[in-house]
């Protein structure tokens, strides 16, 4: 599975980011607000959801 993440302040990573999740089959496009190249450090609750519910997909949910 693949989930590609991108601050919504990143500039024109924002639309890299939209792109490469467009291209690879099955992809999730997650837009952290309020963040920029470091959304880890600049929104970590979100960002954190965000790997939770990766990581849980990935093991089919359990």
């Amino acid at each position: 599975p693949t989930t590609v993440m991108v601050g919504a302040e990143d500039g024109p990573f924002v639309e890299t980011a939209e792109e490469l999740a467009r291209v690879i089959p099955g992809a999730r496009h997650e837009v952290i607000p309020t963040a920029g190249h470091q959304p880890q450090l600049e929104n970590p609750a979100v960002w954190t959801e965000i790997v939770r519910q990766h990581v849980k997909g990935a093991r089919g949910g359990a």
